[in-house]
């Protein structure tokens, strides 16, 4: 009913501390337990868990939320991103685990396996995602950077080929497009798509300009173009001197 679902959104805004999140906790419990198949309810009680840091009890009551209403793809959404996140902290900490103690074999295959347990679990994710809106290009970008993170290159390029199309993930679009052809040594196609990024960026008066000249002046040096590679080192290093390693890149491209 209108009241019932203006009580609830009063709810969400409210800044709770966490004496009140828990006594919150209680009450929905209780409201539930009166309106078990109320998917709203279970949702509040997900974030007032969430609230409290409590990831797993928060994950449990979104996913009987969405069990309660399947065809509600935001509820989904939000499973799956409570599912990537502790697969993304597990992986964090093992990187920290393994940045620690370098030395020590049996950290660095745990970090590989939970790195690679996160992208197998975020490009199934995403594709799931991608197979019920093929029109969201966020969502395309998304499992665009995560199968080239798991090199797998072809695919990643038909998505990217896709996102170019949003004007908010053209440039990343084009970088990673670049990487996409230099793995698989199309050099000329690469820098085709660096410099249709550099097309956007007339004027070095960004970051993101500088970091696409920067990448498209490191290609033309790896493919031999040294001359062309200077010029746009120079380019850059005559805005910003002090921009990553530009003085030092053009000291060694600079004869005699």
């Amino acid at each position: 009913d209108q009241d019932e679902a203006r009580r609830l959104e009063a709810e969400d805004r409210r800044q709770l501390t966490s004496e009140h999140a828990a006594s919150e906790v209680e009450e929905m419990e209780a409201r539930i337990a009166e309106k078990p198949e109320d998917h709203r309810l279970w949702v509040r009680l997900a974030e007032l868990h969430l609230h409290q840091n409590h990831e797993k009890r928060a994950l449990e009551a979104m996913e009987k939320a969405a069990s309660l209403d399947p065809e509600n793809y935001e509820l989904r959404v939000r499973v799956g991103d409570m599912k990537l996140r502790k697969l993304q902290y597990a992986a964090r900490d093992a990187k920290e685990a393994a940045a620690a103690a370098p030395e020590d074999a049996s950290l660095q295959e745990a970090l590989q396996k939970l790195t690679q347990e996160f992208l197998q679990a975020q490009r199934k994710e995403y594709a799931r995602r991608v197979d019920a809106h093929p029109l969201d290009l966020n969502e395309r970008f998304r499992l665009g950077r995560t199968l080239l993170a798991l090199d797998d290159v072809d695919l990643a390029a038909a998505e990217f080929q896709q996102t170019v199309r949003d004007p908010k993930r053209k440039t990343e679009s084009l970088l990673h497009l670049a990487q996409c052809f230099e793995k698989k040594k199309l050099i000329g196609l690469a820098i085709k798509k660096l410099e249709e990024a550099i097309a956007d960026f007339p004027a070095l008066s960004s970051p993101q300009s500088k970091d696409v000249y920067y990448t498209y002046a490191t290609l033309l040096e790896r493919s031999g173009e040294t001359e062309k590679a200077r010029d746009v080192f120079e380019q850059i290093f005559e805005v910003d001197i002090t921009y990553r390693d530009v003085s030092q890149r053009l000291d060694a491209l600079t004869p005699g």
